[in-house]
């Protein structure tokens, strides 16, 4: 199931990491795992997308999860 492989690969970095991630890394994890895993298991392309706030544009990336 692709939406529990979204959510394996989030938790999976968010423990890794400890929570001490930005947006934009956390999203390149999940996104490049999730399609590296969906060809494998499932034998179909699934790229997965973010959206985000017009206000956030071009810095969400940059930004820590968690700043401890």
């Amino acid at each position: 199931d692709v939406c529990s492989s979204d959510l394996y690969f989030l938790l999976k970095k968010l423990q890794e990491s400890k929570g001490k991630v930005t947006y934009g890394d956390l999203f390149d994890y999940v996104k490049t795992n999730v399609a590296q895993k969906s060809v494998v298991v499932n034998e179909k392309s699934q790229t997965p997308t973010i959206a985000v706030s017009g206000d956030l544009v071009s810095t969400w990336q940059g930004i820590r999860l968690n700043e401890d």
